[in-house]
């Protein structure tokens, strides 16, 4: 029978939580992925955006709505990098079909 290995029951702050859930709301990615770069559980985050997330959805737009202008500008680099990674892709497979076997 194969064991599994149990992590750690690991603790954070209230402000590692609050700035996570920012994070989600902020950025409008799934909380999958945010779950994933910041090394939580989904269901752990998922929880914190559900607590968080209104009261930080409310204060962001209540100020300007400069923190929507900066999630834009964050994702419009994550595209831009995910295009050039494609591109260099093309480039690659299509120097691999034109090569003599």
């Amino acid at each position: 029978m194969v064991e599994k290995k149990r992590r750690a029951q690991r603790s954070y702050t209230e402000k590692f939580k609050r700035e996570a859930a920012q994070r989600v709301v902020a950025s409008g990615e799934p909380v999958k992925v945010c779950a994933r770069k910041l090394d939580v559980p989904p269901t752990t985050l998922d929880r914190w955006v559900k607590r968080f997330g209104k009261a930080l959805a409310k204060s962001s737009t209540a100020g300007g709505g400069g923190s929507d202008a900066a999630a834009l500008e964050r994702r419009v680099a994550e595209l831009e990098e995910e295009n050039a990674f494609l591109g260099r892709m093309v480039d690659y497979l299509v120097r691999k079909i034109r090569e003599p076997h």
